[in-house]
């Protein structure tokens, strides 16, 4: 039987779409987690704990394990495992990016070194070490940590005192144990780029890249904090447009060695250029994919097709336009509910409302928290349609923290 092993991050929400992608291919699945869990004794070969954070110990327990339990495949579904992923089908001969690259990708500063030898458009950049920080830094800039996602930790300073003040709030995030265990070493300082941002969805196959597609941002600040709100696709690019998102990214996923699996970009369009603000070996976060299907087939079903070296999709992508909404907690504090879903749902044009936070939970706003509450799905004939109709469906959910009457 064909086996899928599922590197599983604790915060997660992807989990249950990749499950289900391999249902529906007849594979088997083993979900590796870092903590041990409780059933593992019973089910030997459906979980597996590895050390995610330690990517050549993370290989060897798996071949350990794969003596036993053939594996076939190897995906992570979000960030914090990816190097491990990695390493483990390099170890194993199964197809994926190569471990070097995807460290490099993860890495922002070493990102930067790597796509600055390439020449590709990018901000300039420093690491900020102890208390130091450039004397002369370009204003406005931004400031954030070396490996945290979903705009966590990301803040801009537009002068020397907004600078310190964003250190202090980026170093006492870090200095929380869970966000330093994967935040890593050191923080950067960029300049700050202008222009309208994109994320790029794309595979790479045998070295050549190809875009699934490309989303807009319309709702996307200038700061000082940068949280992620709304993805709608097209992102609205005439084609020479288009070809400058895809011919950059193409050249950064070949400088940084991403050669065989999901890539995800983020660019920003200023001065006739592309810019490469943020590149990764890995698929789109959060549940952002649900919009995404290519002849009916999901892309985590698409991308472990692609794993397991089977026939893929045309890789057009469905329907019209599409688009997802993000929602973060108004205000640090204490979940106590979220209503008006059903109205919400009810708004023309939403096909879909996830709530991923639970009552109770402990919940921060960005730049500190990097967990949403939940996504908005949205399909229309326009991309204005759909921006219009999460926005709508947005303001009708009531969101209370803490004491809220």
């Amino acid at each position: 039987m064909t086996r899928l092993l599922l590197l599983v991050p604790s915060t997660t929400y992807r989990a249950g779409p990749f499950t289900d992608a391999a249902r529906a291919l007849g594979v088997d699945v083993t979900i590796a987690c870092e903590e041990q869990q409780t059933l593992t004794g019973l089910l030997p070969e459906a979980l597996l704990t590895l050390l995610f954070g330690d990517p050549q110990a993370a290989a060897t327990a798996a071949v350990e394990f794969a003596r036993e339990h053939p594996l076939d495949a190897v995906l992570a579904v979000d960030d914090g495992a990816t190097e491990a992923a990695a390493a483990i089908a390099a170890a194993l001969g199964l197809r994926h990016h190569p471990p070097a690259a995807v460290a490099a990708a993860r890495d922002k500063l070493r990102c930067r070194e790597v796509l600055a030898g390439a020449g590709l458009p990018q901000p300039r950049c420093w690491l900020v070490a102890d208390d130091a920080a450039p004397e002369a830094p370009p204003f406005p800039c931004i400031i954030k940590p070396r490996q945290l996602s979903a705009s966590q930790g990301v803040m801009r300073a537009d002068d020397a005192g907004e600078l310190r003040e964003a250190l202090a709030r980026l170093r006492a995030l870090l200095a929380q144990p869970a966000v330093a265990r994967v935040a890593g070493e050191g923080l950067l300082l960029e300049e700050y780029i202008p222009g309208a941002e994109v994320a790029v969805e794309a595979l790479a196959r045998d070295g050549a890249v190809e875009v699934l597609e490309v989303f807009a941002k319309p709702d996307l600040g200038e700061g000082p904090f940068f949280p992620e709100e709304t993805y709608v696709a097209p992102a609205g690019h005439d084609a020479a447009q288009r070809e400058l998102v895809a011919a950059t990214t193409a050249r950064a996923a070949a400088a940084l060695g991403l050669s065989e699996g999901a890539i995800h970009a983020e660019l920003r369009l200023h001065d006739g250029r592309a810019w490469v603000i943020d590149i990764a070996g890995r698929s789109i976060g959060g549940l952002c994919a649900s919009v995404l299907r290519f002849d009916g087939v999901s892309l985590e079903e698409l991308l472990l097709r692609h794993a397991l070296g089977r026939t893929l999709p045309p890789l057009e992508r469905d329907g019209s336009a599409v688009g997802v909404r993000m929602f973060y907690p108004p205000r640090a504090g204490t979940l106590r509910s979220i209503k008006g879903q059903a109205t919400a749902e009810a708004v023309a044009g939403i096909t879909g409302i996830r709530i991923t936070a639970h009552r109770g939970q402990e919940l921060q706003p960005p730049p500190e928290g990097g967990a949403y509450l939940g996504f908005i799905f949205a399909a229309g004939e326009t991309a204005a349609e759909v921006v219009a109709a999460l926005a709508a469906a947005a303001a009708k959910l009531d969101i209370r923290v803490d004491g809220q009457s």
